[in-house]
């Protein structure tokens, strides 16, 4: 008899189908659908619970940390930002500085030169003028007359010369018709008086009225200036390989007797403007005078104008020196003296001049440029080494 068929293990039982009406599948149902929903509402019955104290306490500690860790974060990062805006100022300013400053430097330099030259354009404009008179045959001819004693044909020349003491009077002022006639004289004369050109009869002579002495706080008047020896302005002709113009004085002699500045008419004979007072004549101190300024001298001088605010004081004192004793002889309507006075240096010709006309302690850069030429052994003779050295 053959075997009943066995039921494979490895095949799955059939899912009980739902019963139908009427039998207990129906009856089931229910159940699990009710029990389901009691879970249901208990679930959120346990969320809306009160959390547990602890839980609490541990979430507030982490916020409160958390708080702080920030705040921490915010205030170093803030610090930062302040220390590295400082140093990127400071490091701007350190990089601007220099440019700056030249900038200015630069800038006051230009003004200096804007205003030599508009003092060269007003020099220009001058001889410009005297350019166009001299073109003139009448302007001539009256020169000629004045500074030449130049005579046309028909005239007679006139020339009146006075001892070096004498004292010029005013002239009488003419007398008038009508004036009083001295007693004791005939009527005709009275009347030969008023068509006559001068007055006759014995006038009597005033004399001068002694010279009044300066009011305390006033100048003293200037005396004249002295004769220069027809010998010494040989000497400066030979020296300067021309003929020296507008020499007023020598104001240094050098040890061995030769001048060696001449002091100069702020306006020449032909009405020239010559603002340097002191020149310096000796071929020897013009040649050291070359040398050092193409050594570098006057720029290193002018460097130090600006770093040493005593230096720059002193020349300035020397410069309006030099510019209230030209403007006691003749103004010339400028401040300009020379040599790059008072705020550079610029030749050093007019300095050394200067300081020899004068001697020490008036202008220093021409003191500290002699204090280098009389250490000298070529200018033996030519400058006192204890003097300047």
């Amino acid at each position: 008899m053959p075997d009943p068929k066995r039921p494979d293990p490895r095949r799955r039982a059939p899912a009980p189908r739902p019963g139908k009406p009427g039998k207990n599948g129906d009856a089931n149902r229910p159940r699990a659908s009710q029990a389901r929903r009691r879970a249901a509402e208990a679930r959120p019955a346990q969320i809306e619970q009160a959390p547990d104290e602890s839980v609490a306490k541990a979430i507030a500690v982490q916020a409160q940390q958390q708080a702080e860790l920030q705040s921490e974060q915010r205030f170093g990062s803030a610090a930062r930002r302040a220390a590295i805006l400082a140093a990127v100022v400071c490091v701007l300013t350190l990089t601007i500085a220099g440019p700056v400053r030249t900038y200015f430097a630069q800038r006051t330099e230009m003004k200096q030169l804007k205003a030599s030259e508009e003092q060269l354009r007003a020099q220009i404009a001058e001889l410009e003028q005297q350019k166009v008179k001299l073109a003139d045959p009448v302007y001539i001819a009256a020169q000629a007359r004045e500074r030449l004693g130049f005579v046309m044909p028909g005239d007679t020349p006139f020339q009146v010369q006075l001892p070096p003491n004498a004292v010029v009077t005013q002239e009488p002022e003419p007398e008038k018709p009508g004036a009083t006639v001295p007693a004791g004289q005939p009527w005709y004369t009275s009347l030969w008086h008023t068509i006559a050109d001068q007055p006759h009869g014995v006038t009597p002579t005033i004399p001068p009225a002694p010279p009044v002495p300066p009011a305390p706080g006033e100048p003293a008047p200037i005396p004249p200036a002295p004769v220069v020896d027809p010998a010494d302005l040989e000497v400066v002709a030979r020296q300067l390989g021309r003929e020296p113009r507008g020499v007023l004085e020598i104001a240094y002699r050098c040890p061995n007797g030769e001048p060696g500045v001449v002091k100069t008419a702020p306006r020449l004979p032909d009405g020239t403007p010559f603002p340097t007072l002191y020149y310096l004549t000796h071929p020897a101190l013009t040649a050291a005078a070359s040398r050092l300024e193409s050594s570098g001298m006057m720029r290193e001088m002018t460097e130090r104008l600006a770093q040493d605010p005593e230096l720059a004081a002193a020349y300035r004192r020397a410069h309006e020196s030099y510019l209230a004793e030209r403007d006691a002889i003749e103004p010339l309507g400028t401040t300009f003296t020379g040599g790059g006075m008072p705020d550079r240096v610029k030749c050093l010709h007019v300095v050394i001049a200067h300081s020899l006309a004068k001697g020490p302690g008036v202008n220093p850069f021409g003191d500290e440029a002699l204090a280098v030429l009389a250490a000298e052994p070529a200018m033996a003779g030519i400058l006192e080494r204890d003097t300047w050295v």
